[in-house]
């Protein structure tokens, strides 16, 4: 059992591990053997029961005892952790790790009975939860669950196994005998090692045995097993022959595979997408920008072998693997036009759909009353349709809608719009739009969907102190913050009532009657329910380009959480939902003469407006 299960985690992460250990003294077989000891009894059946990688990372979590078990580092009960900042984020976190979890490992049934039980270890190495407080404090990586990345996790393993390198006085040494691994592993686990103690140290479990006994036996049994060179492709195959087997999956599994791998099963991916058009650049073997746009669209519309849509991540593990190998797309049968007082399986589906991306909270109970119907408006109001052009605003689900539902992000609905500035604006809107176009040029977006997180909208957030949220006026105030050197409002802005009535107060706050924006406003949106009264939700962006100078009636945008990613849009002065506009430049004054004109869909082909 440990050696299959020893074997899986070396051919699944031993790209990250190699990268890992680069330049230390420890190897792969001593990450694979603490790996065991810290969760293999988790990630081990989890993976006999087939689940996908992304899955059984983010269950690698456990250690429930308190104070009354003996803990003595931060968070020692509840209500230490409480006490500390962002304290009640992450105790509720914490206690759901160990809800979800539970709910596979029977041996957590006890603990999760009681409400005041959550999880101290995090990753498939159990990184402490005393460093959400306790230096070297990080809790960015509790609280952005990043434990849930191996990367991380094995970023952090060799943290703390270089600092367990010098409490044992061997700072300088650049290789380690296996005696000597086992026993920075101790000190990794108890603080320190005692070489008079052979390996009789550490946590001892219920069969008496202790930490440095089983590590020694995991290191000795991984270096017994070899990553399986799997998928690699001989000199007498052409790459570009590659042909997705029918029905079966190879014999041999293939390797997690992200952004920045290199190597042949780099090539075997962009072979299997290219078989199924997905993927039109050379095979290469390099996992960039490229391919992993193909991987999410391919994800977006194909299932795993549990007959559910794969999860859009980015990443080709397990699951993803499988659907390269059992290409089907999305289930063959087109889904009915759909519409308030609609009921059934397919309004499920729909729900389910939008509940995923992050526009519907309620339970997926089949009925499509007002709730499903503003999830899908709001859905509609920042996405494309299959032809690349805005999906219309009318609360139903039709092709073009489902079409959207499935491919709510990536290359589909990425805005081909150039963010043209106009010409002769005033230093700060000039320098303002500057930082918000290179949001743009650069591609941001959400990975994976509907997540509120992923590259580069991380850094929005964590300038707010938020975790994943709806981003939209982070990013404007994140730009705003970068040109300026100072926030709008003092401090970071995450939500965008709250700024409106900010702006409001201070005077910056413009109904759109009456009012003609200027390039570098904000554009305010406020949603209200059907009774007139405002929700407390909204959007905000950056004015680009305007029509006309005079009496405007359209105008670009540059706004972000626009389709899960930044983008270059067109909205209407008339919108409904639009209420005004930000002039937060109060020490400069407006230009004069600036160039009008919009960036239209027929300027640059039909990719959309958005």
């Amino acid at each position: 059992m440990k050696t299959e299960a020893i074997q899986w985690f070396k051919n699944t992460f031993n790209k990250h591990l190699e990268a890992a250990v680069v330049g230390t003294p420890f190897s792969v077989d001593m990450l694979a053997a603490i790996a065991q000891q810290e969760t293999g009894y988790i990630w081990g059946p989890l993976v006999d029961k087939k689940l996908s990688t992304r899955k059984v990372l983010a269950l690698c979590v456990g250690d429930t005892l308190d104070a009354d078990k003996g803990r003595n580092a931060f968070p020692k009960t509840k209500s230490d952790l409480l006490a500390a900042p962002r304290g009640d984020k992450m105790f509720v976190i914490a206690r759901q790790a160990l809800v979800e979890m539970a709910q596979y490992i029977s041996g957590y049934s006890g603990a999760v009975k009681n409400p005041n039980k959550f999880c101290h270890g995090f990753g498939i190495f159990q990184y402490d939860l005393q460093f959400f407080k306790e230096d070297p404090a990080d809790p960015a990586f509790f609280l952005r669950k990043k434990w849930q990345d191996f990367a991380a996790c094995a970023a952090k393993c060799v943290e703390e196994l270089k600092d367990a390198l010098k409490r044992q006085g061997w700072a300088n040494k650049t290789t380690l005998s296996d005696t000597e691994k086992v026993y920075v592993a101790i000190a990794y686990n108890k603080g320190r090692a005692n070489p008079a103690l052979d390996f009789k140290q550490g946590y001892k479990s219920d069969d008496g045995k202790y930490y440095g006994e089983n590590i020694a036996e995991y290191l000795a049994l991984a270096q017994t097993i070899s990553p399986r060179a799997v998928g690699s492709i001989t000199t007498s195959v052409a790459v570009t022959s590659l042909k997705p087997p029918i029905s079966v999956m190879p014999e041999r599994s293939h390797p997690l595979l992200r952004f920045g791998d290199v190597g042949d099963e780099v090539k075997v991916l962009q072979g299997l997408l290219q078989s199924q058009g997905f993927f039109a650049a050379a095979l290469g073997g390099h996992f960039q920008e490229k391919t992993k746009q193909a991987v999410l669209s391919f994800q977006q519309t194909h299932l795993g072998r549990d007959g559910k849509p794969l999860e859009v991540d980015g990443e080709v593990g397990d699951d993803t693997w499988w659907a390269l190998y059992h290409p089907s797309g999305m289930p063959q049968k087109s889904h009915p036009l759909l519409s308030l007082g609609d009921v059934g399986e397919e309004v499920k589906v729909l729900q389910a759909l939008l509940q995923s991306q992050g526009y519907f909270a309620a339970a997926l109970g089949g009925h499509f009353q007002e709730k499903t119907r503003q999830a899908l408006v709001y859905f509609q109001q920042t996405h494309l349709g299959r032809d690349g052009k805005p999906l219309e605003v009318d609360g139903e689900a039709g092709d073009d809608t489902w079409w959207a539902l499935y491919h709510p992000s990536g290359m589909p609905q990425k805005s081909n719009i150039p963010a043209i500035l106009p010409a002769r604006l005033t230093p700060m809107r000039a320098k303002v739009l500057k930082i918000a176009a290179a949001e743009h040029q650069a591609g941001v977006h959400e990975i994976p969907d509907g997540s509120n997180w992923g590259n580069g909208v991380i850094k929005y957030l964590e300038e707010g102190g938020s975790s994943a949220d709806c981003w939209c006026c982070f990013f404007w105030s994140w730009c705003v913050h970068r040109a300026l050197g100072e926030h709008a409002f003092g401090k970071p802005m995450g939500h965008v009532l709250t700024t409106w009535q900010q702006a409001k107060t201070k005077g910056w706050a413009m109904d759109k009657a009456g009012y003609a924006p200027v390039p570098g406003d904000a554009f305010v949106m406020l949603y209200k329910d059907d009774s007139g009264k405002l929700k407390g939700t909204g959007h905000i962006g950056f004015v680009l380009r305007v029509d006309k100078a005079r009496n405007a009636t359209a105008f670009n945008t540059l706004e972000g959480n626009c389709g899960n990613r930044v983008k270059v849009g067109r909205r209407q002065i008339d919108q409904s939902t639009l209420v005004g506009f930000i002039n937060q430049y109060s020490r400069e004054k407006k230009p004069r003469g600036w160039e009008t004109g919009l960036v239209t869909a027929d300027d640059v082909g039909a990719e959309g407006t958005r």
